[in-house]
């Protein structure tokens, strides 16, 4: 797995997150023929169970522009030496047109890496996810697909530290923060986190 994280260094919201999924779903459905796919506005709202085709538009706008900025760093193993990835550009072009389709053509290098992946399933619960009212949710939910999906057969399958969870979600402010603000842990750390996990009852 890479971390997202826009040219400023930042990690992505949640919303992009799922937009970027959503995308590499449809990569996958389409057989992954092409680094260019089509996506409608109405299939991204059915999938996510979004109403308001308005407030559609401007999220997945925002999130594409967003994705536009995004490069991603990592190392990886490939005939049993070590290949290091720099600055690798997600998109070459993104766009939602007014007619409601999402043309999106991801980066060549990030492509060609894309196909040599397995697929990572997802529960139907992650595009559902309401970040407004939960906002580690759907970082949570990632990571634990994520984890389990590299650990399929080993005994640490179903388990994940807490810290790794609290370590997924950009919305988390860390302990040293807080140690030096208020030292509310309980309202800071504790309650959102068992609130968010909570939230994912119906994936457990």
């Amino acid at each position: 797995t890479v971390n997202l994280r826009t040219g400023a260094g930042q990690a992505l919201k949640a919303s992009t997150h799922r937009l970027f999924d959503m995308l590499t779903v449809k990569l996958t459905e389409s057989g992954a023929k092409s680094p260019s796919i089509e996506l409608t506005i109405e299939e991204f709202m059915s999938r996510s169970n979004l109403k308001d085709r308005k407030e559609a538009y401007k999220q997945i706008r925002a999130d594409l522009v967003t994705l536009s900025d995004t490069k991603i760093t990592w190392d990886q193993k490939e005939a049993g030496e070590i290949k290091p990835y720099r600055f690798v550009n997600i998109a070459d072009s993104g766009d939602l047109g007014s007619n409601g389709i999402i043309n999106f053509t991801f980066g060549s290098s990030f492509f060609k890496v894309l196909l040599s992946y397995t697929v990572m399933s997802l529960h139907p619960l992650y595009w559902r996810i309401n970040a407004k009212y939960n906002p580690n949710s759907l970082y949570y939910l990632r990571k634990i697909h994520e984890l389990k999906n590299m650990n399929v057969g080993k005994p640490t399958e179903d388990r994940i530290a807490v810290q790794t969870l609290l370590d997924a979600s950009p919305e988390t402010k860390s302990y040293e923060e807080i140690k030096a603000g208020n030292r509310n842990y309980t309202d800071r750390i504790i309650e959102p986190f068992e609130r968010d996990m909570d939230a994912l009852d119906e994936a457990f």
